[in-house]
């Protein structure tokens, strides 16, 4: 009786290898899988991060507020109240247009050569 009890554990044993390295292939099937899946979809997003990168790229920007400011300043100067109106009706901000001002006063673009008056250095 000892021998058949080692025969049918040396049996399952082998029967247990043979499942598990069915399961293990099954296993790498389908990672193999999702693997692959990852990878269109990682490519897909690429693409279509590409295409949107194309889109931003053609359209047309508004000009920045350093600009905007500095391009609506005439060589003869313009009061600070004035300048401060039309660059509200270009949708900027007082705090916007005031950040802007000391900005460009500090890289020396303009300059206030009287209280309330800018002018384009």
């Amino acid at each position: 009786m000892g021998t058949m009890e080692t025969e049918h554990r040396r049996l399952k044993k082998e029967e247990d290898i043979k499942f598990y390295k069915l399961k293990e292939k099954e296993a790498l099937k389908e990672l193999r899988y999702y693997i692959k899946k990852a990878m269109e979809l990682e490519l897909e997003i690429k693409a279509m991060e590409d295409d949107r990168i194309e889109e931003f790229m053609k359209a047309p920007q508004p000009p920045s507020k350093l600009t905007l400011i500095k391009e609506n300043i005439p060589k003869e100067g313009i009061k600070t109240k004035h300048l401060l109106g039309i660059c509200k009706k270009k949708g900027l901000t007082e705090d916007e247009f005031e950040d802007a001002i000391e900005k460009l006063k500090r890289t020396g673009n303009i300059f206030e050569p009287l209280p309330n008056m800018l002018r384009v250095i």
